[in-house]
């Protein structure tokens, strides 16, 4: 993750009218005085000669003083990567899981602002803005030398802010060509203190983890049960089922099963569906595929010409399906 920032400034002055005191106030005057464009002092000098006052003349300058400069420097960071147990899936990222955002704004013009916020419009994923929401934040934390009411020149507010994935912003991001990047947000600060303030925009680039993970449940019925019901006898066809769930966050290709039986017996055998080369079918010997839950994110694909699955979405569940024809060598290998 990294954090960069870019900037544009406006800055504003207003000018002094009608300042005036005598010598002696000059300094208090200035020091006292906003930062305006400038600061005009007359200044009188008055005396007396023989109880009477001398004729008075004045003397008036300009005194320059620095231009206002409202600027808000931003830096943001993630603060907590994006979560996998808070979902609906302990072991992947999925929605309800939540990534935390820092926001560090630091006073560096020259005048107080007041009523600093952030403006966060949410994070982007693989380039698609997130239908998930801020569920807290963006609020103000301790850990600053100033506060967000006021905050003088040179000091620093700090803001967090927990953003809660969407199903779809999970996906999307472990999906990307560069999942790692895949998360971009922008921010930027602002204050009351000046309309026309434009701070500078921060960007903070994190990713979602892509996890791969197929679940198995193994199941079978019979076909053709012609001997003892519900038990194996020679030329029984018993179907061997195969429902194989997609239960990470990214779509995986090329499934297949590969189903080891009697292992270590003179008879053993292994179903292999990615060796069926079609078509799919319900006879003896076929494999079967069918889709039982569609996909939630990354669609199905396949061209149903074999016994591999070119692609299963995330969510989507598949059932293999193998039509095995009991033999008398295994009935007596039993």
């Amino acid at each position: 993750m990294n954090a960069t920032k870019t900037k544009t400034i406006h800055t504003g002055s207003r000018r002094a009218a009608g300042i005036t005191g005598i010598l002696a106030l000059a300094g208090g005057l200035f020091a006292a005085s906003p930062a305006l464009a400038d600061i005009t002092n007359t200044a009188t000098v008055n005396g007396l000669f023989g109880g009477n006052p001398v004729t008075a003349t004045s003397s008036t300058i300009n005194v320059p003083v620095a231009t206002p400069d409202h600027n808000l420097d931003i830096a943001k960071s993630v603060f907590a990567v994006a979560t996998q147990a808070a979902g609906t899936n302990a072991s992947a990222t999925d929605g309800g899981d939540t990534i935390v955002y820092r926001y560090t704004v630091t006073n560096s013009g020259n005048v107080t602002e007041t009523n600093v916020v952030i403006n966060d419009a949410g994070p982007t994923f693989d380039g698609v803005a997130g239908t998930g929401s801020f569920t807290s934040g963006p609020s103000e934390v301790a850990g600053g030398s100033g506060t967000a009411a006021s905050l003088a020149p040179g000091q620093t507010v700090i803001f967090e802010a927990t953003y809660t994935l969407s199903d779809a912003d999970a996906y999307r991001g472990a999906g990307a060509a560069d999942p790692a990047n895949s998360v971009v947000n922008n921010a930027t600060a602002d204050s009351d203190s000046f309309t026309m303030l434009v701070a500078e925009q921060a960007t903070a680039t994190t990713g979602i983890v892509p996890v791969a993970s197929l679940s198995l449940v193994k199941n079978f019925s019979f076909s053709v049960d012609g001997g003892t019901a519900a038990a194996a006898d020679v030329g029984d066809v018993i179907a061997y089922t195969y429902t194989v769930a997609n239960t990470g966050n990214v779509p995986v290709s090329t499934i297949y099963i590969s189903d080891a039986h009697e292992t270590g017996d003179p008879h053993a055998s292994t179903f292999d569906s990615s060796a069926f080369a079609g078509p799919l079918g319900t006879g003896v010997g076929d494999w079967d595929i069918a889709v039982t839950t569609p996909a939630t994110f990354g669609a199905n694909v396949d061209d149903g010409a074999d016994g591999s699955y070119e692609s299963i979405g995330v969510g989507s569940t598949i059932q293999f399906t193998h039509y095995h024809l009991v033999t008398q060598a295994e009935f007596d290998a039993q």
